[in-house]
């Protein structure tokens, strides 16, 4: 009440139902606006889920894309991860074992190892090798951006390995030998997992290694003739490897 006016006890019980019938009219009012407003959101709700092609498009759009003619049609998978083993390898008698990750642009990085500790002592013969192959390779493909990392590929290749081969006669023992050479070559798809990857490497290839002959009668220990120095350029590596791919990644957007 305003300062310094005085009110009969009916004038204030007048003031005071007025205010009270403001602050109900208030409430009913905040209320039925949050009524309307709750409706009405409803309705949107009930609409949205009426509706099979807006529902489709809104809850569905992130799994599909356009394909060149503008129709709507599934995405491809990217690839991101695969096993290999060189066939050629195996053949020889090295077991060996490469994986492949594949980048964006068409890039992928690729290493494998071999391992072969074959010998017949008592014969004088020796197969044993062992060392590894790098790559960073780039896919040729024109569907590259449907990630399907198949077709025509050049690379960058790094070796290195050693070796101790004899055949009974003489044989080679060499220190580390090294070699890089630039790579060609075309994947093939078999099946949805399942590649043939056939590469040539040419380049320059390096190290030193010793000659030496079989023990004398009575002797145990392989005599040293010489060591050399290879300067070797040409083919130095070939593969036709079984692609395995392990693992895909989310749809791209």
């Amino acid at each position: 009440m305003p300062f310094g006016k005085h009110y009969s006890i009916s004038d204030q019980l007048s003031i005071s139902r007025i205010r009270r019938s403001d602050r109900v009219n208030r409430i009913i009012l905040v209320l039925s606006l949050l009524f309307s407003v709750g409706m009405k959101a409803q309705t949107a709700l009930e609409r949205f889920a009426g509706s099979p092609s807006f529902c489709e498009d809104v809850r569905d759009k992130s799994f599909y894309a356009m394909d060149s003619i503008g129709t709507k049609a599934p995405a491809k998978p990217r690839r991101q991860l695969s096993l290999r083993t060189n066939l050629i390898s195996n053949a020889l008698l090295i077991p060996n074992v490469g994986v492949e990750m594949y980048l964006n642009d068409g890039f992928s990085i690729l290493g494998s190892w071999g391992y072969a500790w074959w010998s017949r002592r008592h014969t004088h013969q020796y197969w044993r090798i062992y060392g590894g192959v790098a790559e960073l390779r780039r896919y040729l493909d024109r569907n590259i951006e449907q990630k399907s990392f198949n077709g025509h590929h050049i690379g960058l290749i790094v070796q290195g390995f050693t070796y101790d081969i004899a055949n009974g006669k003489e044989g080679q023992l060499s220190h580390f030998q090294y070699g890089i050479a630039s790579g060609y070559g075309y994947k093939l798809p078999l099946t949805q997992k399942i590649d043939i990857d056939v590469s040539i490497g040419l380049g320059y290839l390096g190290g030193r290694y010793m000659e030496y002959g079989t023990p004398k009668p009575g002797h145990s220990c392989y005599p040293w003739e010489r060591t050399l120095a290879r300067y070797y350029f040409g083919p130095t590596y070939l593969g036709i490897s079984l692609v395995w791919h392990l693992s895909y990644s989310d749809f791209d957007h």
